[in-house]
Formats: C-alpha cells, structure tokens, sequence
C-alpha cells in the first residue's frame, strides 16, 4: 500500500484545525459551518491518502458517509450502541440533525472537486 503524503499531511492540518474548533469554539459560524465544511475534506484527504481513488468515486463515498452519519442523528443511534455518555462519540458523531450541515458538506466536496479538478488540469475522473 503506497500512502500519499501530500494527501496525508494536508488531512493532519485539518484534523489539527478541527481539534481546535472543537476546543475553542463552542458555538457560531466557525463552529457549525466552517467545522462541517471541513470534516468532509478531511475525510476525503484521510482516504485518498491511505486508498487512492478516482476524485469523483472518493468523494461519492465521503458524501454518502457523511450523509448516513447525519441521519442517523434522527435517530437514538448512539443509545442503541451505548456510546451517548461518551463525549468523544457525540463530537464524532454528532447530536441533532441539521439541513444547514448537509449544505457544509456538500460545499466541502464540491471544493474539494474544484480544487483536484484545477490541480489535475481539468481532468478528472
């Protein structure tokens, strides 16, 4: 398995970023928009780092993802598994479903395809 450190490095400043969001912002534009638009970054550079993909099959992946993780706030998912005391499993998972988070998202991935497309010179599959 061949690892991508340009991929990695970017995903390490990110999750740096994120941790400080998480610490240091408890609530507003930063915390609920800016954190949503970058985890799906995030995710998208953790796996093109550790399983390179085509762009578009990648960032399919990642949105499904993040799209199952934010129904599953519709439901008692994190009681059901028994994590809902456990602060780390809200911060990862989440708490209360939000349309305004599925936009972050969406807006993450499609930065994230302007973004390769523009590197890769308008190639991208």
């Amino acid at each position: 398995m061949k690892i991508r450190l340009r991929y990695l490095g970017i995903a390490a400043l990110i999750f740096v970023a994120e941790a400080a969001i998480a610490i240091y912002c408890k609530k507003g534009f930063i915390r609920h928009w800016f954190g949503d638009f970058l985890v799906v970054v995030l995710l998208y550079c953790t796996t093109q780092a550790l399983w390179p993909g085509a762009v578009l099959k990648r960032v399919l992946f990642v949105g499904i993802v993040a799209l199952s993780i934010e129904l599953l706030q519709t439901t008692e998912f994190l009681t059901t598994i028994g994590l809902q005391e456990y602060r780390w499993a809200r911060l990862v998972f989440g708490t209360t479903f939000s349309w305004s988070d599925l936009l972050a998202y969406f807006l993450g991935l499609l930065s994230v395809v302007l973004v390769e497309w523009r590197l890769t010179g308008n190639r991208i599959k």
